[in-house]
């Protein structure tokens, strides 16, 4: 029994001290929390370049999700922070409808400066 006990605890407990170092150090802003937005946007520094919602509303209908394009595809973007990986240039929380009629889906983007445009780099 204590051969079973031992290792069931150590998981646990790892989990545990995996999930508290690695969990969120701020909460997710709502989309449309200007304030809240402005101040992240002081916290972490305006200096970085991120896509107007515009911008990124064109390269979403230009990304090619599973092999298809949105052209009638419409988003709201969230509070952008300084892209970490994929050469992202931003990184943003976006809640995105991609067909008319469709449900509202909310997704983390990374966008980056191409072409005189911006681009999907990702897309979780």
């Amino acid at each position: 029994m204590k051969q079973i006990v031992i290792p069931v605890v150590a998981l646990i407990a790892g989990a545990g001290l995996g999930y508290a170092v690695h969990a969120p150090s701020c909460p997710v802003l709502a989309n449309d929390d200007a304030a809240a937005r402005a101040i992240a946007d002081k916290a972490i520094g305006a200096e970085f370049s991120r896509p107007s919602e515009a911008e990124a509303t064109d390269a979403v209908r230009r990304y090619s999700l599973r092999g298809r394009t949105y052209p009638g595809a419409t988003l709201t973007l969230g509070s952008c922070m300084p892209g970490a990986y994929d050469g992202a240039e931003a990184a943003c929380p976006i809640t995105v409808t991609l067909s008319p009629g469709d449900r509202p889906q909310s997704h983390s983007a990374g966008f980056r400066r191409a072409g005189g445009g911006w681009e999907v780099v990702f897309w979780n």
